[in-house]
C-alpha cells in the first residue's frame, strides 16, 4: 500500500523547494515518496503519537470491548497483558506520524 507519510514528507520538500519534480502527478509523487522511505531506512525520523494519557484511554476501551464482546479470543491472546503487548507494538506504526 501506500506510505502517506512519506507522501506528505515528500509534498513538505516540494513546497519548501527541496523537490523540483511535479507532485501533482500521483505517479510522480508515489516515486519521490518511496525514494524517501528507502533513503531513510537507516535514519529514525522524528515521529508524532498521541500523547499517553490517550493511548492508555484507548487501550483500556479495547480491553473493556474485547472482554466483553469477544471473552474467548481475549483469553486466548493473553488477557490484558497480551492486548497491551500487540496495542505497543501497533502503536508507532499505525497512530503515529511523521513529523513533517
Amino acid at each position: 500500500g501506500t506510505d502517506h507519510d512519506y507522501q506528505r514528507l515528500a509534498i513538505k520538500a516540494y513546497l519548501g523547494g527541496k523537490i523540483s519534480k511535479d507532485l501533482t502527478n500521483p505517479r510522480n509523487l508515489d516515486k519521490v515518496a518511496r525514494g524517501l522511505k528507502e533513503k531513510a531506512k537507516e535514519t529514525r525520523l522524528p515521529r508524532v503519537c498521541p500523547r499517553k494519557e490517550l493511548l492508555e484511554e484507548i487501550l483500556q476501551t479495547e480491553v473493556e470491548h474485547e472482554k466483553t464482546l469477544f471473552p474467548e479470543w481475549f483469553e486466548s491472546q493473553g488477557e490484558e497483558k497480551g492486548l497491551r503487548q500487540s496495542f505497543n507494538a501497533a502503536v508507532e506504526k499505525k497512530l503515529c506520524c511523521l513529523d513533517v
